[in-house]
């Protein structure tokens, strides 16, 4: 049986076939893929926010430590470490929204995860809020510093991708 979507394109539909089947292995790759980058988002941020602010600001200090370490060898890696102080100091000013909202976000991204690996196109709709809170979260809570910008920039554009391959697999999807 052939169906198509609202663009034109065709597709087979057999209903006889497997929900592995019909949700192919690009789609399995794409979820595999966003679940481990979930999952490393989510144990990060837990394990920092159960460690504690003072152990965050234990490390800022070690931090700054090895760049005047790093600044007798190589002025230049100096100043590249010390790019990353004002984001750093920003997570420490915002420490516990920061990570329990990041923690929730990363948390409801894979909500949408799986839902499109359900094969339900809801879950794409929902991934868009997912990608679009990941980079509000970090521009609210640590942006304002280049390194940040550089950060968001990159969460910005893996999101972009990701809607991207996930999009071409809408047609896979039913509501």
């Amino acid at each position: 049986m052939t169906n198509s979507i609202n663009d034109g394109t065709e597709w087979d539909e057999d209903s006889n076939q497997s929900m592995s089947e019909r949700r192919g292995q690009f789609l399995l790759v794409l979820a595999i893929l966003s679940w481990v980058w979930i999952g490393i988002s989510v144990l990060t941020n837990l394990t920092t926010y159960i460690g504690g602010i003072d152990k965050f600001g234990q490390g800022i200090a070690l931090y700054e430590n090895e760049i005047e370490k790093t600044r007798t060898e190589s002025e230049f890696a100096a100043e590249m470490m010390e790019g990353s102080l004002p984001m750093m100091y920003k997570t420490l000013e915002n420490f516990t929204p920061f990570h329990l909202i990041s923690i929730a976000v990363s948390l409801f991204g894979g909500i949408t995860v799986f839902l499109m690996f359900k094969l339900k196109s809801i879950g794409f709709w929902l991934y868009l809020i997912y990608c679009i809170g990941i980079v509000l979260v970090a521009n609210t809570y640590i942006g304002g510093s280049t390194m940040a910008s550089v950060g968001i920039a990159f969460d910005g554009l893996f999101s972009l991708a990701f809607i991207i391959m996930y999009g071409v697999n809408l047609k896979r999807m039913t509501l």
